[in-house]
């Protein structure tokens, strides 16, 4: 990682290139799934999904976002949301526990 980003980190960031790779390595608060991906795990549980609503970080730019966009193959939504706010409930008219 740190080959392929060496020149190519911006430095008009919050993280400079070493604390990034150490944060995505080593910090234990990432759980390494996706919002996509968190989308359709509770899509496929067994609690009726009332609502999703994504914690997206504001104010970036376009421009980077796009980019980033194109580099990585992942949609906006899964690179600006920092997380979800869920509210699930038991699903009592299907008969679920």
């Amino acid at each position: 990682m740190r080959a392929y980003l060496e020149g190519k980190w911006p430095d008009d960031v919050p993280l400079n290139l070493d604390q990034t790779i150490k944060w995505i390595y080593d910090n234990e608060v990432i759980n390494r799934v996706g919002i996509s991906q968190m989308r359709e795990h509770f899509a496929q549980c067994p609690l009726q999904v009332e609502w999703i609503l994504s914690v997206r970080h504001e104010g970036g730019d376009s421009a980077q976002l796009a980019q980033a966009v194109a580099a990585t193959g992942l949609s906006a939504d899964d690179l600006i949301s920092k997380g979800l706010s869920v509210l699930l409930h038991k699903n009592i008219a299907r008969g679920e526990p």
